[in-house]
This record gives structure tokens, C-alpha cells and sequence, in this order.
């Protein structure tokens, strides 16, 4: 059975550890029900979701929109009124306009390698001179 492809985190992205029992009808990534979502009868994984709701958001006439944050306003609300709801989409929405207006990178595991010994590779300060500002 395949595992979740959701990235799951903000500032280092991690793999989900869920087996998927879905599939997201956007981009095709299987996904489990925790990092899924539906919206007019069609099931998207919480990155596609939350496109989809920002898309449906910048449709509407200016009026109708509170202002930029409408989407993640719209989905923690209806998080806070029933706790049952998913907030994957105010949460991704919140991480997706970040790394936007941020123009943040997130780590992931690729990143983790280049702090990993190489074998036979030691730390030795030989330079210590036991003084204060020695560290």
C-alpha cells in the first residue's frame, strides 16, 4: 500500500508516515485522509485544496472578499465552530502564503545529508588554548 506524498511541517518539510486510501483528483498524489479534503464532490489533497479555495476566492467580486486572507479567515472559523473539521486548508493555506511573501525555502530531508559524518571524518580543535574566550 503506498504512503501519503504530502509534505507535512513548515519550516522542515517531512514525509507523511500515513498509508493513502485516496487519491487527489488535481494532481494525482495519493494521499490519506488526514492531508485530504473535498470540495464540490471532488477530493484534492490539502495544496490543491487550498489553490482550489484561493482560485474560488479571487473570483468573487471585491465586495465579497473581507480581504486577503479570506480563505484561511473562511476555514479556521469553521475549524473553531466544529473542531471536527479538517483545518489542513487554513493551515496550508497559512504555510503556502508565507513561503510566498517570505520567499522562504523550506528544509526537507535532502537538506539533513549535509550534516551527516562522512565515515572515518572527526571533529579534533587542537588550537585550544583553555583560554576564556576558547570555546
Amino acid at each position: 500500500m503506498a504512503r501519503c506524498e504530502v509534505k507535512k511541517g513548515m519550516f522542515i518539510l517531512k514525509e507523511c508516515s500515513n498509508f493513502a486510501n485516496q487519491t487527489c483528483s488535481k494532481c494525482s498524489k495519493s494521499i490519506c485522509s488526514k492531508h485530504s479534503t473535498q470540495i464540490e464532490d471532488e477530493v484534492f489533497c490539502v495544496e490543491c485544496g487550498t489553490a482550489k479555495k484561493k482560485q474560488q476566492l479571487r473570483s468573487l467580486p471585491a465586495r465579497q472578499r473581507r480581504n486577503r486572507n479570506s480563505v484561511h479567515d473562511e476555514e479556521y472559523e469553521r475549524w473553531m465552530t466544529d473542531r471536527n473539521t479538517h483545518y489542513g486548508l487554513w493551515y496550508y493555506g497559512i504555510r503556502d502564503d508565507f513561503y510566498h511573501d517570505s520567499q522562504y525555502s523550506p528544509f526537507d530531508e535532502q537538506d539533513y545529508s549535509g550534516f551527516d559524518a562522512e565515515s572515518g571524518q572527526e571533529f579534533y580543535d587542537d588550537t585550544d588554548s583553555g583560554g576564556f574566550m576558547d570555546s
